[in-house]
Parts: C-alpha cells; structure tokens; sequence
C-alpha cells in the first residue's frame, strides 16, 4: 500500500511556488532552439569555413561530424522541448490545484469560519441555540473535509509532476557529441517536487511576476522563495 503524504499547512500552501518548473521550461526551449541554430550554422559553413572551400580528408571528416552532431543535436532539442512542455504544463496543473485550496479556504472564511493551520475548520459565531450549533458544527466539517481534500489532490499533482518532469528530463543526459567528450549544458532543475523544496520567505515579488503574465486570468499567486535552480551537464557521470 503506498504511503500517504502528510497534508502541507496553510501557510506552507500559499507559498507553494512553481516558478522553477515555469522558468525551466523557458530556459531549455530557448537552449534547444540556439543549439540547433548554431549547429545548423556550422554544418552548413563547414564546407567552405570563412568563405574559402576546403578538400581532403580532413575536410570530409570535419564536415561528416558536423553533420553528425547536427542530426543528433536536432534529436535532443526535440526532447529538450518535450521537457519544456511537460514542465510547463505542470506548472499550470500545480498552481490550479493550489488556487483550488486557497479558493475552498476563502469560502469558509466567507461564511464565517476560521481555517487553522492543519486546516481545521471552527465557527466564528460558537453560540446559539443547540440546532444552530450543530448546524455549523456539521457546516465546518463540510469545509474541512473539503479543504483536506483538495490539499491532499494538490500534493499528489505536484508529486505527479515531479515525476513527469524526471522522465522526461532522464533522456537529457548521457548525450555526447563527436569524439564523445564534448557536451551541450543545460539546466536541469532538481527537487522538481515542492514536497523537498523549503521557502525562505524572501521573493514573493519575484514569483507573483512571473506566474501573473501566465494567469492573468486567476487571481494573484502569492509565494515565497524556494531553493535556487541547480545546473547540471549532459554527461555520462550524471
């Protein structure tokens, strides 16, 4: 049976970030088009290198690998932008199943309940005669189980994403051009899962700026910092 994950707080809900996903997905679509511009530009001008035509072997070995590691390059910049979309996407599914859990808090705290930290549920109006209470009493309940219940959706999309994110990422590395020692950079995120990032409470701004030019249509996403993108190589070690 697989195991449960611990529901995240309120706090720790509205400052569930997926900035990293957002600008991972921008920076490898923009990595894969320049890879294959300036490989595309390189075979292309290997035949005649400043203008000036080149023969013999070295020539033909020189233009065969950089034909070569044009074809290969093409391979990885279209995997490079299926990633992209996967991290994109993933960031719209995380930050909907947020909004899910802040939209169903601000609906108990507009009928007069107040939503705690482990996302109980308790009446700001305790008195009354006893049917009223326990009208309420079974209202809370409601809104709890509500709430518990879209946290608990919400976590499992950002695991889900996470994974996604790993696999497609997973074809990223190995990759080497030519004699096999030259490799192309890219940045790879990790900890893709916010259930292993921690927010220091320092850029909020920063996150709100990028996350509105993607949701101008949801209301304001607030959030604080999470541990920075960490840069990997496309090598063999990794």
């Amino acid at each position: 049976m697989a195991a449960v994950s611990p529901l995240p707080s309120l706090s720790q809900i509205r400052a569930w970030d997926t900035y990293h996903l957002a600008d991972a997905a921008t920076d490898w679509r923009t990595a894969a088009d320049h890879w294959e511009e300036t490989f595309s530009h390189v075979a292309h001008q290997m035949p005649a290198p400043g203008g000036i035509p080149w023969e013999g072997n070295g020539a033909e070995a020189a233009q065969l690998r950089a034909s070569t590691d044009l074809v290969k390059v093409r391979g990885l910049a279209d995997s490079v932008r299926s990633a992209s979309t996967v991290a994109a996407n993933g960031a719209d599914e995380i930050y909907a199943a947020r909004q899910s859990v802040l939209y169903a808090v601000e609906d108990a705290e507009g009928a007069g309940f107040t939503v705690g930290e482990d996302l109980s549920v308790t009446s700001r109006h305790p008195g009354g005669p006893p049917a009223v209470q326990a009208a309420r009493q079974a209202q809370a309940a409601a809104f709890a189980a509500d709430i518990r219940g879209k946290a608990a959706a919400m976590t499992a999309t950002d695991q889900e994403v996470a994974a996604k994110v790993t696999t497609a990422a997973a074809g990223l590395r190995g990759v080497t051009l030519g004699d096999g020692q030259s490799r192309l950079p890219i940045a790879m995120p990790r900890n893709v899962s916010r259930g292993s990032r921690r927010s220091t409470g320092t850029s909020g701004g920063r996150d709100r700026a990028r996350v509105a030019n993607r949701h101008r249509h949801h209301r304001t996403l607030r959030s604080e910092a999470c541990l920075p993108l960490a840069f990997g190589h496309l090598s063999q070690e990794n």
